[in-house]
C-alpha cells in the first residue's frame, strides 16, 4: 500500500472506492483477527493511508477515515492494550496519531467512552499530539502497562 499509494491516488475520484474497501478490511480485520501477522499488515495499510493523507494533504482519503473513525479509534485503542509484538503497536500509535491529530475532540470523546480511555497514560498521549514519535513511545507504554495488568 505504501509504495503504490501515489499510482494508486493517481486515478483520482476513481480510486476512492478501493480506499474505502481497504479502510473497511483492514478495520474488521483488526477486531476479529487473532493472528498476529494479519493484524500487524491491517494496521500498516492503515497507517499508510493516514500517514499519506497527512504527509500530502490528500482531502478525499482523510473524509474516508473520518467517516470510519470512531469504530477504528475504538478498535484500534482496545487491540493496543493486548498483547501486541512492537511493529504493531507503533502502526496502530501512526493510526491513532492521525485521529488525534486531525479530529481531537471526537477522537477524545470515543476514548473517554472506553475502558481506561480516561487514565494518565491517555491523557500523556494526547499531550504529545505535535510530535509522533513521542505519541508512538507513550502508546507503547500503554500497551505495557496494560499487558502488566492482563498478567496480574
Amino acid at each position: 500500500m505504501k509504495k503504490n499509494y501515489k499510482m494508486l491516488r493517481a486515478n483520482g475520484e476513481e480510486s476512492l472506492p478501493s480506499i474505502s474497501n481497504a479502510i473497511l478490511i483492514a478495520g474488521q480485520t483488526l477486531a476479529e483477527s487473532r493472528e498476529p501477522c494479519v493484524v500487524r499488515l491491517a494496521s500498516q495499510v492503515l497507517a499508510a493511508i493516514a500517514t499519506q493523507c497527512t504527509s500530502y494533504g490528500d482531502d478525499a482519503p482523510r473524509l474516508l477515515l473520518a467517516r470510519h473513525g470512531p469504530e477504528l479509534v475504538k478498535t484500534i485503542f482496545i487491540r493496543i492494550q493486548a498483547d501486541l509484538i512492537r511493529a504493531t503497536v507503533e502502526s496502530m500509535a501512526e493510526v491513532l496519531f492521525f485521529f488525534a491529530k486531525e479530529f481531537p475532540a471526537e477522537t477524545r470523546s470515543v476514548l473517554n467512552g472506553l475502558e481506561n480511555g480516561d487514565s494518565p497514560l491517555v491523557a500523556a498521549m494526547f499531550r504529545e499530539i505535535g510530535n509522533l514519535r513521542n505519541f508512538k513511545q507513550m502508546t507503547l507504554r500503554l500497551n505495557m502497562a496494560s499487558r502488566k495488568d492482563i498478567r496480574s
